[in-house]
């Protein structure tokens, strides 16, 4: 009766052990970040640019921002919003957040030349 009484307490526990929590699971839609918006939507290198969204990481490092293939730079972070500069060699291309290792890509932001000043002002 003995091992009748073992072997049930040796069963159920292999089977709650094997039944926990899963190792790996599956990230939920809230963990991916999300774009809701940005503004400006086009400028020179060197504008700076307010991207809205969720579930961003909470500082600069956390994040990694690119416009098209080229990388931003990242001036500050929250979860709800991150700021970012325009930097050389950007051209036209979607604005994409990485964070947690997920990406998520928004809108198009136009890279523009800056205005050349009017040098006939100084000829007149």
């Amino acid at each position: 009766m003995r091992k009748i009484i073992y072997y049930n307490i040796l069963f159920f526990g292999l089977l709650l052990l094997g039944c926990g929590k899963d190792d790996n699971p599956e990230p939920t839609a809230e963990e991916n970040p999300k774009i809701n918006s940005f503004s400006p939507t086009s400028g020179p290198v060197g504008t700076n640019i307010w991207i809205t969204g969720q579930n961003f990481g909470a500082t600069p490092a956390a994040n990694v921002v690119k416009i098209g293939e080229t990388t931003a730079t990242i001036t500050s972070a929250k979860a709800t919003e991150i700021f970012v500069t325009v930097p050389e060699g950007a051209t036209t291309g979607k604005i994409s957040v990485i964070a947690n290792g997920k990406t998520n890509v928004g809108g198009t932001f136009t890279v523009t030349k800056e205005a050349e000043p009017d040098c006939r002002e100084h000829f007149t």
